[in-house]
């Protein structure tokens, strides 16, 4: 176990993938969105209209960010038109 540790720890065997991870950031955004929206609706907080609207806006763009994973895949640099954590 300590070998794994060792390897993921280890500087030289880091691979900066920025456009997945940039992605892979903003798709745990939205499913934190999404739980909160989920506990909003439980609690009452929001009108189930516009629960169903936001949890459907949610969805659409979970899966967009999935559909640009494989081409974002294995970069070490961003797109230039693309900010880090955008």
């Amino acid at each position: 176990m300590a070998k794994v540790a060792e390897t993921v720890t280890d500087p030289s065997r880091r691979r900066p993938f920025f456009r997945l991870r940039a992605l892979t950031v903003q798709f745990i955004e939205e499913v934190k969105r999404l739980n909160w929206l989920a506990f909003d609706a439980k609690r009452e907080v929001r009108r189930d209209d516009d629960v169903a609207e936001e949890r459907d806006a949610i969805k659409r763009r979970l899966h967009d960010l999935v559909d640009r994973m494989p081409a974002a895949a294995g970069f070490s640099e961003l797109p230039a038109d693309e900010p880090p954590g955008e």
